[in-house]
């Protein structure tokens, strides 16, 4: 027999107990859920059960196809009349209106049945009503085409005999759910969509995204013959099938950069513009003809006819009807119709869509809106194909369906297009940086947002569902903690609905719906002329935390809207909206935000797009709120188009999102990888492989690698475009991030994450927090202010460069080893060519060998005269930092710039000049010690020093000259050296990262000029004891083969660290040094 629907009311009523009732009573949900299939599982499997007219009656969310066009007021009417009620009983089903009473119509219904009840009747059944509902909504020109072409009935049966008859046979308890039926609301007995269908088969939930359409595919799945434990053939037992709609992916928000490298886990994902438009599942059925082409639109509804203005936009750019056709049958496509303007060669807002689109043959909301303009036209912008002829393209991986996709569109200036995207990686280290420039750049260029899409099949039909593996991110500027306020406004009215109302968790409210207003004539209330003016905006709910605030703490003195002669609302701003019930004498103060700017229908002036409370305000007063004009310009500056890309707010941006990780900490901030591709070009850091804390040192260093070969790969992951360099030769070493396990990162940079877990603070301090500080550290001072340079607090105990990986931290080295108290002259430390070629006298050296000491006199005053002369980047700073003196962040610097940089006044002149910086060179050769010297390095050829190398080769011409005092002049020159021992000049270069193919062929530069160490490297001194000793000229020769580093940034660090020590803003909570890095040459 049919399915009765007295067992729907049982188990809605149940699940209503365990929702509203005490927690301790009844089983959990899905229990109760359970419970109910297991018992009624026969009969919902019978033959004569229509397992359609279940599911549409236990989930009614999922008929969108059905539109009833009955609220509230209407049913109420329907009710009064089919059960005969006279006015006293019509005034009781109309209870639920008063505010406060935490009821609603169908509680209302259940109480008059109560009372006077229905003939008892067990004949209602689900078949029947699902019939009655069909009749209902097939009169409604809202419904689909396929539900108004199913009309069984053309006599004069109306709606309300439909309903009447049923209501006449059911009791109170199953009237009340079949109110809410009708409403297409069950409140707090909800079902959980999934839970249902997985309860009736386990294969409906999967089923249903291939084929979203309840009647096809319950009958199809009597036919099914496989186990119903088979998850893996669903793809092969159902495919699309033109004409029937696909079911969506699952959607996700991205709330941070760090919400969506969680979500993404390692996984290659397509990274699209978000568009703001409408979205569009095309169905093209090549066996029609000219009616080839059927839409339908996120909701599920047939929409073809609305949006036939985009029908010849589709015929060409798929060449339908042409011989080059690229398919053979058919094809379904995804895509977002737009509104294209060929005057201003660009997208239209939004709001511009709905004149050119009906809704169901009328044209709704355009009361205000400009007739269409003739140059306008609807675009369509392709995104994912999901079948072409009778190939599903469901299991097929995103990358690949794109490119197929790419295969059948013909893109056409203002007419078809495809969405533009990236591919980023999210197993490389520098995604996380990748996903936050583009997020910036779309910010920037004030679209909607991006898409982060898995490459992966459109469905994830799996035994074991892995997270997120089918699902899209959303990732919008307004999905940021904080990032969407917009500001305070005015409360001006409330209204009351019942069925929210029932909704919260808390004691029944008095009002659920406010409304926000802005004030028109402020400087004239302010100066008591005028009685004030608002303007409606928009209408709100609270949620369940600011529901409670509100009843607690707010007890607004209230009138009723027609008695209101406080203030006045301008009466078109309503548009189609309903009038606010009571009007507050005092409007309160909410704080608002909201994802964007629109104009609603039949309103000509800009208002929040979905708007949210985030706070309510009990100090203000609405004379502080944001006024009308304040809010239109604040709309019309987000909705401008950004004419020319503006590079500083981009990197606000950056900066932005980097503290809008957990924490204030970015999720590659934990260590920056001093590898240069293209993807560092970005300043943003990225994390680094094989990290490890050095707890005796306080430092982060990385483990040198144990293959031979280590330090000479390179991963393969920089673009083509870059330039690259043989690894035997080239200082950049790209290290790949996928090479090891989840587990070895996880152990290796565990204690690095607990030093950087405070990013604006020192590296010193951080250091503390990890480890005991030795006596030698607790010596080492920082920049005033806390401003971490790129050369700050390097311990002591460092290796040979040769001798350490190439990701060492630039961020962390020691700014200066002299005492506060120490008064002793600044000397130069080896990598400087002064250092190098100077040498000091030696106080304990024997008199008798005078004239080897007047000629060793000689020549250090030789060689200290052309040092002096020749123009030295070592000797960059010439005077002292202005604001911090010693201790300024560039101190002990040696400045090479870029040449686009170099002709940049702003930087060479006036940032540099405001550290003490006036000298400073283009030109990487000058760092060359070798080309002073004279010393042919091991793999350099004489032929390659450059041509400014003049300098005499002091130690070669002293030993062959003087051989019997070689002894001698060892032990001076070791003397020496130990003399210069002092704070070392760093090489820094600064570049203009976004110029990247630049950047990248002048850091090749730098790398073959290849830079060496002087004599005076502390590693090359030191020797075993009982070696044989070495020769002044021998050691020379060793030192010089080492290579040497340039640490890049972009010039922009010079900006903040300019403001910083001038006072003008705060240390920013991320390392400059670290946002503005680039890489290593």
């Amino acid at each position: 027999m049919p399915f009765p629907f007295r067992l729907i009311g049982d188990l809605l009523e149940s699940l209503d107990n365990v929702r509203h009732g005490p927690a301790q009573n009844g089983a959990p949900y899905h229990v109760v859920v359970a419970d109910w299939f297991r018992l009624h599982r026969q009969r919902l499997h019978a033959p004569e059960t229509d397992a359609c007219a279940v599911l549409s009656t236990l989930l009614p969310e999922r008929r969108t196809d059905r539109v009833f066009f009955i609220q509230t007021t209407k049913l109420e009417g329907i009710i009064g009349q089919a059960l005969t009620l006279g006015a006293s009983r019509v005034k009781e089903l109309r209870r639920h209106r008063e505010p406060g009473l935490g009821i609603d119509l169908a509680d209302c219904v259940e109480k008059l049945l109560f009372v006077t009840p229905n003939p008892v009747s067990d004949g209602v059944t689900v078949e029947a009503i699902d019939v009655a509902l069909g009749e209902v909504a097939s009169r409604c020109k809202f419904s689909s085409p396929a539900v108004r072409a199913a009309r069984k009935r053309t006599d004069g049966w109306s709606t309300q005999e439909a309903l009447g008859d049923i209501y006449r046979q059911l009791s109170a308890r199953d009237a009340k759910w079949f109110t809410r039926l009708v409403l297409k609301d069950f409140q707090g007995a909800a079902l959980d969509h999934d839970q249902i269908l997985r309860h009736y088969h386990p294969l409906l939930p999967q089923m249903l995204k291939i084929r979203d359409d309840l009647g096809l595919t319950t009958a199809f799945l009597r036919q099914i013959r496989h186990k119903q434990d088979d998850y893996g053939h669903i793809g092969s037992i159902l495919k699309p099938k033109l004409g029937v709609k696909v079911g969506r992916q699952p959607w996700y928000k991205g709330r941070s950069i760090k919400h969506c490298v969680d979500m993404c886990r390692r996984r290659t994902v397509s990274c699209e513009q978000k568009l703001d438009g409408e979205y569009c599942q095309i169905h093209v059925d090549r066996s029609k003809g000219r009616q080839c082409i059927q839409i339908f639109s996120k909701s599920g509804k047939d929409s073809t006819a609305d949006r036939i203005g985009v029908h010849d936009a589709i015929r060409e750019s798929l060449r339908i009807g042409k011989s080059d056709c690229p398919f053979k049958y058919g094809c379904i496509l995804e895509g977002e119709l737009l509104v294209y303007s060929t005057k201003d060669q660009a997208i239209l807002p939004f709001h511009k869509v709905r004149k050119h689109v009906s809704r169901s043959g009328a044209f709704l909301g355009t009361e205000y809106d400009s007739q269409p303009h003739d140059y306008e036209q609807l675009m369509i912008v392709y995104f994912d194909v999901l079948l072409i002829d009778n190939e599903s393209m469901l299991p097929v991986r995103q990358t690949e369906r794109r490119k197929r996709l790419a295969e059948l569109v013909t893109c056409l200036p203002g007419t078809s297009d495809l969405v533009p995207h990236e591919l980023i990686p999210f197993t490389k280290s520098t995604a996380p940086a990748q996903l936050r420039t583009a997020f910036a750049a779309s910010i920037v260029s004030r679209t909607e947002g991006l898409v982060l899409k898995p490459d992966g099949p459109y469905f994830d039909f799996s035994s074991v569902p892995r997270p997120h593996a089918s699902g899209n991110i959303k990732l919008k500027k307004e999905y940021v903690q904080g990032w969407g306020d917009v500001g305070d406004f005015a409360v001006v009215g409330a209204s009351y609905d019942a069925t929210k109302a029932k909704s919260y968790p808390l004691p029944p409210p008095r009002w659920t719906h406010f409304y926000i207003a802005c004030l028109k004539n402020r400087i004239q209330v302010l100066a008591k002329n005028e009685k004030p003016q608002f303007w409606h905006i928009n209408v709100v709910e609270l949620n369940n935390t600011l529901m409670s605030s509100f009843q607690r703490y707010c007890r607004p003195v209230e009138v009723a809207f027609h008695e209101n002669d406080v203030f006045d609302i301008d009466a078109k701003s309503f548009g189609g909206s309903n009038k606010p019930a009571v009007i507050f004498v005092e409007p309160l103060v909410f704080d608002m935000r909201c994802f964007s700017f629109d104009k609603n229908s039949n309103s000509p002036f800009w208002s929040m797009r979905f708007p949210m409370v985030s706070k309510i305000h009990f100090d203000r007063s609405f004379l502080d709120t944001m006024t009308f004009e304040e809010l239109q310009a604040t709309a019309e500056e987000s909705a401008a188009v950004v004419e020319q890309e503006d590079s500083q707010e981009l990197r606000r941006w950056i900066s932005g999102l980097e503290e809008a990780d957990p924490r204030g900490v970015a999720v590659d901030a934990i260590s920056s990888q001093g590898t240069f591709s293209e993807a560092c070009l970005t300043p943003s850091p990225v994390r680094r492989r094989n990290l490890k804390v050095s707890r005796a040192l306080g430092a982060i260093v990385e483990e040198p690698p144990t293959a031979p070969d280590a330090t000479t790969r390179s991963g393969g992951n920089i673009r083509g475009r870059l330039p690259m360099t043989p690894p035997r030769s080239s200082a950049v070493q790209v290290t790949e991030a996928c090479a090891e396990t989840p587990d070895q990162r996880e152990d290796d940079s565990s204690e690095a994450r607990k030093c950087a877990a405070e990013p604006s603070m020192p590296s010193l301090s951080r250091k503390k927090s990890c480890s005991k500080p030795s006596a030698r550290q607790s010596r080492q001072t920082s920049a005033p202010g806390g401003l971490p340079g790129p050369s700050q607090a390097r311990s002591h105990g460092r290796s040979p460069l040769s001798e350490v990986g190439l990701n060492i931290s630039f961020h962390d080295h020691r700014l200066s080893q002299t005492r506060p108290g120490d008064q002793s002259p600044p000397v130069h430390d080896a990598d400087s060519p002064q250092a190098l070629c100077r040498s000091s006298p030696n106080p304990q050296h024997d008199g008798s060998n005078s004239r080897d000491q007047q000629m060793r006199t000689e020549s250090r005053s030789r060689v200290q005269k052309q040092a002096d002369v020749a123009v030295s980047p070592g000797a960059s700073q010439a005077s002292a930092c202005p604001h911090r003196g010693s201790g300024c962040a560039l101190a002990g610097r040696s400045v090479l710039l870029s040449p686009c940089i170099a002709s940049y006044a702003f930087v060479s002149e006036t940032l540099l000049h405001a550290h003490g910086i006036d000298h400073w060179t283009t030109d990487p050769t000058h760092w060359s010690p070798c080309s002073r010297l004279g010393v042919v390095t091991r793999g350099l050829p004489a032929s390659s020093a450059p041509a400014h190398s003049s300098a005499p080769a002091i130690v070669a011409s002293s030993n062959q000259e003087h051989q019997s005092s070689r002894h001698s002049h060892d032990v001076s020159a070791r003397r020496t050296s130990e003399h210069l021992r002092g704070p070392k000049t760093r090489k820094i270069c600064f570049v203009e990262s976004r110029r990247k193919e630049a950047t990248a062929a002048f850091l090749k530069v730098i790398e073959e000029t290849n830079l060496r160490k002087d004599a005076s490297s502390r590693k090359s001194r030191k020797r075993r004891r009982g070696s044989p000793r070495r020769t002044s000229q021998d050691q020379t020769t060793e030192a010089v083969g080492r290579r040497d580093w340039v640490a890049v940034y972009d010039w922009h660090v010079l900006e903040v660290l300019t403001d910083v020590e001038m006072g003008k803003i705060p240390m920013p909570k991320t390392d400059p040094w670290r946002r503005f890095w680039v890489g290593l040459a």
